[in-house]
């Protein structure tokens, strides 16, 4: 595993994880994904029982594939946007802290390695990318989802819950407690093999 700074600056707010054996880090896959016809065709073809009968009754595959490619373009964007003004205006409510990333539980222990959560942007997305929050306005994109379901129990959303985990457990390991720890890792650069 390794960490991918998004914009590849010194002083930056967002950062991806790379697992190993995976051509791209999670951020760039998931919104690759999220603009391929074929890979939303057959995502929602082996969930359609969530999809006809979870939180979003009225949408046919097709429309749930347009649906999903025309908010990811904008998703992106926003999120791109908020974490820019993470860096340069921090004290804004324009920032990943505070436009985009919730926290996914709503018990929360202690201030590190917060569990969060970036919904789409639509109103009842069911879009969203699952990140570790390291400090204020600091993010590790671990990866995310499609969620059709009120609960995080099918297996592709258990398997994000997972990787959050995975992606705690690496800062942990690699002693990266704040920002200023990040100096001691080496960062791969967004979109990279």
């Amino acid at each position: 595993m390794k960490i991918v700074d998004i914009f590849a600056i010194v002083q930056n707010s967002l950062y991806s994880v790379q697992y190993d054996g995976k051509p791209y880090d999670e951020f760039k896959t998931l919104f690759d994904q999220w603009q391929d016809i074929e890979y939303l065709e057959d995502f929602f073809e082996n969930n359609k029982k969530d999809l006809e009968n979870g939180i979003y009754k009225h949408f046919s595959i097709e429309e749930a594939i347009e649906r999903t490619t025309l908010e990811a373009a904008k998703f992106e964007q926003t999120i791109r946007k908020s974490a820019e003004n993470s860096i340069y205006n921090p004290d804004e409510d324009n920032t990943l802290e505070h436009l985009i990333f919730k926290s996914l539980h709503k018990d929360i222990l202690n201030n590190n390695y917060i569990e969060s959560k970036a919904y789409g942007v639509k109103h009842k997305s069911w879009l969203r990318v699952y990140a570790i929050r390291l400090t204020e306005n600091v993010y590790f994109v671990s990866g995310g989802g499609i969620k059709l379901t009120k609960a995080m129990t099918p297996d592709h959303l258990k398997k994000e819950l997972k990787k959050l985990r995975t992606t705690t457990q690496y800062l942990k390991e690699n002693f990266i407690v704040d920002e200023d720890d990040l100096g001691y890792l080496e960062l791969g650069s967004y979109g990279e093999e």
